[in-house]
């Protein structure tokens, strides 16, 4: 899983998280391309556990990925009625209202 942190101007953590193998593919469907090869997606490898830590600090997540997505619902950050799906692979974002 490839992770990238970005943060807003008080600090918040915007997290971006897609599988591996997503990263420099462009995903079109539902009227938008969700374009995995810009700099936003552009991080680090983490396990799942570095995964699970940062979902639990962030403010906005980004998921891509049928593992990254399957651990956002493992950990309770999404409900697995939440995703959508782009050419069968599921995304979801969402934001912490606390």
């Amino acid at each position: 899983m490839i992770a990238t942190e970005h943060l807003t101007a008080d600090g918040r953590l915007i997290l971006t998280v897609c599988d591996s193998e997503l990263i420099g593919t462009k995903i079109e469907g539902k009227g938008f391309v969700l374009d995995l090869s810009s700099p936003f997606y552009a991080g680090t490898r983490k396990s799942e556990d570095e995964i699970v830590e940062l979902i639990g600090r962030a403010w906005m997540i980004t998921l891509v990925g049928k593992r990254v997505v399957k651990a956002g619902v493992a950990c309770g950050a999404v409900s697995e009625k939440s995703p959508l799906s782009l050419n069968g692979i599921p995304y979801v974002q969402a934001v912490s209202m606390s």
